[in-house]
């Protein structure tokens, strides 16, 4: 029986014989090469060129350093050192039990300003209806003013968020070492250290602050207004929702391309016993030398199949003590009272 008598045209292939055809392989490796190296290196640039400034803060009205880098730094490795990205999350990135540091602490700024705005001493009399409606947008609008001096490499912040971290870090304080606090984390003392906290406190600020100041030049922040929090005036921007939306359309034109190329396996002629490994493009009526359904379903395991053993051996035993270790360490983040 010919090629073309089961509908196979000898000029033209289908997509899964050229992607069968081991003579084009080495194009699809440069593709694929060229893609992920294109992609990888913008990311990485744009990572980077983007990022938000990690500089001092400073008391726009004293001048005096309210938040040095360094403590900004130091609060990044205890926030390492510690594990916490296995109680909460920094920047949406890795909580499994806890609150995402970064929308808390955005938060807890946003009604620290609010607090310091409504104080008599400070609004001039107690606060009406109408002043806290006003506070609340003023508060809103100086979350998104990014005071940051590039030439000066600082970041500036008024009296009230000055005020604001002072009472971030009483939270945090109280969040780590008082038991009877509403938002205590178990065990208490795991981090006790007031220096320590401090600098937990300076990170995590720095994280919430980045959320909601906007990029130069741009209305929204440097995370695109994200988390979302309504008081704040962090609503995502379109952006956000498009591409979401278009990673999760790419995984269904990538699954749904697999599975078209999977059919057009299926569908070719050949015999179901010929177990030899040629080509579609040899001249022989086969694809089943590269399709192992058929062989799977009569329980025929190609040698080089069988030489797979060793690595799923291999890949249990190392399964096997990854979940040992994690139960170590789970027990461990527990039951520990110091780190260091």
């Amino acid at each position: 029986m010919s090629r073309e008598s089961n509908g196979i045209s000898a000029g033209r292939k289908n997509l899964a014989q050229v992607l069968l055809a081991k003579r084009y392989w080495w194009i699809h490796f440069l593709i694929v090469a060229a893609i992920s190296t294109v992609g990888l290196l913008y990311i990485g640039i744009a990572t980077y060129s983007a990022a938000p400034p990690l500089v001092d803060f400073v008391s726009a009205s004293t001048g005096e350093t309210v938040i040095p880098v360094e403590s900004i730094n130091r609060g990044k490795e205890v926030f390492h050192l510690r594990g916490l990205m296995n109680y909460g999350s920094f920047l949406g990135d890795g909580a499994e039990r806890g609150p995402d540091f970064t929308a808390d602490a955005l938060h807890l700024t946003l009604v620290g300003m609010s607090e310091y705005y409504a104080k008599p001493e400070v609004n001039g009399r107690v606060a009406t209806d109408y002043d806290v409606d006003a506070i609340a947008a003023r508060v809103q609008r100086e979350l998104h003013e990014n005071l940051w001096d590039e030439s000066a490499g600082v970041i500036g912040m008024n009296d009230a968020q000055v005020y604001a971290y002072g009472e971030l870090n009483k939270h945090y304080v109280q969040m780590f070492t008082d038991a009877d606090y509403s938002e205590a984390m178990e065990p208490i003392g795991y981090i006790s250290n007031p220096a320590d906290l401090k600098a937990l406190t300076s990170f995590f600020y720095w994280g919430g602050w980045q959320t909601a100041a906007n990029r130069p030049g741009e209305v929204y922040s440097y995370t695109h207004n994200w988390p979302p929090d309504v008081a704040a005036g962090n609503t995502p921007t379109m952006a956000v929702y498009l591409w979401s939306f278009l990673s999760i359309f790419a995984l269904f034109i990538g699954v749904g391309v697999i599975l078209y190329v999977y059919g057009e396996i299926k569908a070719m002629p050949g015999d179901p016993d010929d177990r030899a490994e040629r080509s579609v493009f040899d001249g022989h009526n086969s694809a089943l030398g590269t399709l192992t359904t058929e062989d799977l379903e009569k329980r025929y395991v190609r040698p080089t199949q069988r030489a797979t053993y060793k690595f799923f051996v291999f890949a249990i035993i190392c399964f096997g003590l990854q979940v040992f270790v994690g139960i170590i360490s789970a027990n461990d983040f527990i039951r520990v009272d110091t780190l260091f």
